[in-house]
């Protein structure tokens, strides 16, 4: 699977192994504060939470779904609320140096997923393979999760850029 990068401002695909397009997520202007996409039935937006740009509301068809935030240290947190009520926890983190990349883990720390950086220099935008972790499946939630990956990597990407 993997990220493809649709445009400057931050768009992206989401791409089976087979390179069928899941879905893509649209920013209303250049890594925007806001963000949508339509993924099978579900309409999911992500939008500015705070006026520090720290904090991003997840809505899923209308209802609030959870949030992502960045804090000061540079790590990235996914809440998501689950259909029980308990939110369930995952932590983005950035490997590398000088082939940047990140990791999710989930709230006991097992590695959901990896997102491995492909820089495109002609096109100044960030593409990454996907590499999912043996223990899990590529399902629904599985596929938002990279959603919310890839949306939560922008951010940390362009926050570094930006200062």
């Amino acid at each position: 699977m993997e990220i493809w990068s649709t445009s400057a401002r931050g768009n992206f695909e989401i791409k089976s192994d087979s390179g069928e397009r899941l879905l893509e997520l649209t920013y209303s202007n250049w890594f925007a504060s806001k963000a949508e996409t339509l993924f099978e039935s579900d309409k999911i937006e992500i939008e500015l939470r705070n006026i520090w740009h720290s904090k991003f509301h997840i809505v899923k068809n209308g209802l609030d779904n959870g949030y992502i935030e960045l804090n000061w240290n540079g790590d990235v947190r996914i809440i998501l609320k689950s259909e029980n009520g308990v939110g369930k926890q995952y932590a983005l983190k950035a490997v590398g140096f000088w082939e940047m990349g990140f990791e999710l883990f989930d709230q006991y720390e097992t590695k959901i997923l990896s997102l491995k950086q492909n820089f495109n220099w002609k096109r100044i935008s960030y593409n990454y393979g996907i590499e999912i972790a043996d223990n899990q499946e590529v399902n629904h939630e599985m596929v938002e999760l990279i959603l919310y990956s890839g949306f939560a990597a922008n951010l940390f990407m362009a926050m570094a850029v930006g200062g």
